[in-house]
C-alpha cells in the first residue's frame, strides 16, 4: 500500500468535497483508497451548574460531548512501546492538581485508514495508509487510565465581544465511544470500548458517528468563574483546539451555549446557543 502523505491526504478530502458538494463524511460516495479522515464535532456543553467550592472558588461545571462526523474513526494508537517520552509538559502535575509521574507518558499516532477494500464507506477490512504524530498522553491518577493531551480546550467569552474572561486549555479524554447519535454509515456496536484507556499500548478512538461524552462530575469539566463580572456569556468549547489532528474538516470544532453568570449570587441560566 503506498503511503499517503499529509499533501495527499488533504487533497484526497478536497476532491470528495468538490464532488460530493459536502464535507467528507459517512455516507460520501467515495473513489478506490479514498482517505477516510475523521471530522470532530463538539456538541454545545449541557448539565450546567455553579458551584461554591470549599476552597472559596466558584466553579461553572458542564458536560462536553465530541463526535466523529468523518467518514473514518479517529484513532490513536502508542508511537513505540515506551511510557516514559516525557511528552507531557514540563513538570509533574496536570490541570487538575494530580502529581503525574515522569515515566507515564508516551507519545501517539494517529492511525490514517482509506477505503481499500473499495465498499465505498468505513469497515474493519479497510487498511491502514498512514500514521502521523499526534502528541502525547499520560496516566491519569484521577482517572486510573491514559488520557490524550491537549484533546479539548474551554473558554468563556462576553457575547458582547472581547477577550476571554476565563479559560482551561488543555483537557484530556480518554477517546471511547460512549454515546452513539445517529449517522449513516457508522457501526451498531462500539468498537472503542475503553479497554485501550487501561493498557500502556492499547489504542484508543471514535468511531465513525459516535462519540465519547465526559459528564460534569468528572475532573476538569470546570471553569473558575471566581470574581467574573455578572453578565452574558458565551460557554465554548473546542475540540483538537491545537490542530493536532488530521481532519476532513477542521472549522466545525468549536460549539458554545449562551448563559447568564453571577457567581457572587449563585446564579446561572441557560439563554441558547452562541
Amino acid at each position: 500500500m503506498e503511503r499517503v502523505g499529509r499533501l495527499s491526504f488533504r487533497a484526497g478530502c478536497l476532491v470528495a468535497v468538490l464532488v460530493a458538494g459536502l464535507a467528507c463524511c459517512a455516507d460520501v460516495a467515495l473513489a478506490d483508497n479514498t482517505p477516510l479522515p475523521p471530522n470532530l464535532r463538539t456538541l454545545r456543553p449541557g448539565e450546567l451548574q455553579l458551584n461554591h467550592r470549599p476552597n472559596g472558588h466558584d466553579v461553572l461545571r458542564f458536560s462536553n460531548s465530541v463526535v466523529n462526523r468523518g467518514a473514518g474513526p479517529l484513532e490513536l494508537a502508542p508511537h513505540g512501546t515506551k511510557g516514559d517520552d516525557d511528552c507531557h509538559g514540563d513538570g509533574p502535575v496536570d490541570i487538575n492538581g494530580d502529581n503525574v509521574p515522569d515515566d507515564n507518558d508516551q507519545l501517539v499516532d494517529q492511525v490514517i485508514y482509506a477505503d481499500t477494500n473499495d465498499s465505498g464507506a468505513f469497515d474493519r477490512d479497510d487498511g491502514e495508509v498512514e500514521r502521523q504524530p499526534a502528541g502525547c498522553r499520560y496516566y491519569h491518577p484521577a482517572h486510573h487510565h491514559w488520557h490524550y493531551d491537549d484533546f479539548a480546550k474551554y473558554q468563556l467569552d462576553p457575547l458582547a465581544g472581547g477577550a476571554s474572561v476565563t479559560a482551561a486549555r488543555k483537557i484530556s479524554f480518554c477517546l471511547v465511544d460512549t454515546i452513539h447519535p445517529a449517522l449513516a454509515g457508522s457501526p451498531i456496536d462500539s468498537y472503542y470500548t475503553g479497554s485501550g484507556c487501561d493498557d500502556q499500548l492499547g489504542v484508543t478512538g471514535i468511531s465513525v458517528g459516535w462519540g465519547d461524552i465526559y459528564v460534569y462530575a468528572l475532573p476538569g469539566q470546570r471553569l473558575n468563574v471566581t470574581g467574573v463580572a455578572p453578565g452574558d456569556y458565551c460557554l465554548l468549547s473546542t475540540a483538537d483546539p491545537d490542530g493536532k489532528l488530521l481532519e476532513s474538516n477542521d472549522g466545525d470544532n468549536s460549539r458554545g451555549v449562551a448563559v447568564h453568570v453571577d457567581p457572587s449570587a449563585g446564579k446561572l441560566s441557560r439563554l441558547g446557543p452562541c
